[in-house]
């Protein structure tokens, strides 16, 4: 519990190491979804962490800050925030950012139904893998996915 609360910043970004480093959309959605599978859910920098994914969603607000990791962490950035939003916001403001997300995955799925990342490791099934898990995500059919 120490290292991610020593890896956030009062802001509520995840950093790369508590000893400092670089921030992401991508480690702070990471970061978000490792607090609430702590259970940590009454953790001031939780609520900063959500408050700032939310604010910075590209999917949201096309006037959002964008770093590097909305594109080149695409996958993990949408899968890890999906999760940590359903399973400690309000229902209503997960439901914006859901629906948002979920149209964005679907513009972005290629004809045969796949998903595929450019300039980033991974493959096709990785990246199809992590999509159809941020969709599945408000069905709860996977313990992990339950409030």
């Amino acid at each position: 519990m120490g290292y991610i609360r020593h890896s956030t910043t009062d802001a509520g970004m995840v950093q790369y190491s508590f000893q400092g480093g670089q921030t992401s959309a991508a480690l702070t959605a990471a970061g978000a979804s490792v607090y609430t599978c702590l259970g940590l859910y009454e953790d001031p920098k939780l609520r900063k962490s959500l408050d700032w994914l939310f604010s910075n969603a590209p999917f949201l607000n096309s006037r959002a800050a964008r770093d590097y990791s909305h594109d080149t962490y695409y996958f993990y950035y949408t899968l890890y925030a999906t999760l940590a939003m359903y399973q400690h916001t309000d229902r209503e403001r997960f439901r914006k950012w859901f629906v948002a997300v979920r149209d964005d995955l679907l513009r972005r799925q290629k004809t045969d139904g796949s998903w595929e990342q450019n300039g980033s490791y991974g493959n096709d099934v990785l990246w199809t893998a992590f999509a159809a898990l941020t969709l599945e995500v408000a069905l709860e059919r996977l313990p992990l996915f339950q409030r």
